[in-house]
């Protein structure tokens, strides 16, 4: 919602403004738990930052463009379907039975949303 409201603004630079604010309040709490990178894990987080965080964040924020709010949200639901599929796929881990249900009623809505409903 608040990618919405600042539409006008250049989502890149909310992006980034974002993960830094994030690190400003989380760095201070890694620290005091003796967590702090060294060397080469910081080259690794900021990579993760930038291409596994920052550039999906930036193509979802341009996106709320075009798309409603809600039917962005109920999207962004396919990952919580896809990342435990991937996973029992790909690795073999037992997945949850609760994780198959919610993930078979957030795709059920999303077929009807989009086969049933469909806009014209």
């Amino acid at each position: 919602m608040s990618l919405r409201g600042l539409h006008r603004e250049d989502s890149a630079w909310l992006v980034v403004l974002n993960h830094v604010a994030s690190a400003v309040v989380l760095i201070p709490w890694i620290a005091s738990r003796g967590l702090v990178p060294v060397g080469q894990q910081w080259v690794v987080i900021a990579a993760l930052g930038a291409i596994q965080m920052g550039l999906p964040y930036v193509l979802f924020a341009k996106g709320l463009a075009h798309v409603p709010a809600q039917e962005a949200g109920l999207i962004t639901l396919l990952e919580a379907i896809l990342n435990p599929f991937w996973v029992w796929l790909f690795w073999g881990e037992r997945v949850d039975v609760s994780t198959w249900i919610g993930g078979s009623l957030i795709l059920g809505g999303l077929l009807m949303r989009y086969v049933v409903f469909r806009p014209k």
